[in-house]
């Protein structure tokens, strides 16, 4: 028997906005990661463990295999409870969509991936070329994603794409608003050279991509 609600209750945060198609997407989140890369420089994706990380993983790991020269150019995912829950992942494949599922009938489990690896700690990282790192928090605001944000920003090569939601606040949400300049934790302010999106607010917030110059004295 066919039932209508008479009152429908969901989240909402981005129900007013307009978003490109998937596929667009991620077509668009790759090709700005393999300029980055390409030019020398090292991605940064700060992201929440669980979920956005995954997904971003699975859309590098898929890019990573079709292009065979970047293929030198190592991916990193930094956090420790995202590596915990990839166990999760590996053996739920059935409660996955059909994309993923029909992945594990054409070759292996999605999830085992030959071109990412699991850092245990900062001392695991050789910061010498190149690269792609995933890490926590997504909100920049301490922790090795906001490590990192620092080490590379003085680089214009280097670049961080925010692919996750951003809190009032926050770094992450400074960075979308396109300021001209922001402050590190030291005190010393850094002037933004480079902001370009990705096509509306991405998987529900705006990916943007961020370069940087000499810091204001």
């Amino acid at each position: 028997m066919d039932q209508r609600p008479n009152i429908v209750i969901v989240e909402s945060t981005y129900g007013v906005s307009r978003h490109l198609p998937r596929r667009e997407r991620e077509e668009k989140f790759a090709a700005m990661v393999h300029s980055s890369v390409s030019r020398g420089g090292r991605v940064l994706l700060p992201v929440v463990a669980l979920g956005r990380a995954q997904e971003l993983l699975l859309i590098l790991e898929e890019y990573w295999s079709k292009h065979p020269e970047l293929h030198g150019v190592p991916i990193y995912q930094a956090s420790g409870l995202a590596r915990r829950a990839m166990t999760v992942y590996r053996s739920y494949i059935e409660m996955m969509n059909d994309d993923i599922r029909e992945a594990l009938k054409r070759t292996s489990n999605p999830f085992q991936f030959k071109h990412v690896t699991h850092l245990r700690s900062t001392s695991q990282f050789d910061d010498v070329g190149p690269c792609v790192v995933m890490a926590t928090p997504s909100m920049l605001q301490s922790g090795m994603s906001r490590e990192l944000f620092e080490a590379w920003c003085g680089d214009p090569k280097n670049c961080t794409i925010i692919a996750d939601f951003a809190v009032q606040g926050t770094l992450a949400r400074d960075i979308l608003s396109s300021p001209k300049d922001i402050m590190a934790k030291s005190g010393a302010r850094w002037v933004l050279l480079l902001l370009s999106g990705v096509g509306g607010e991405g998987w529900g917030v705006r990916w943007g991509a961020v370069g940087w110059g000499e810091h204001e004295r």
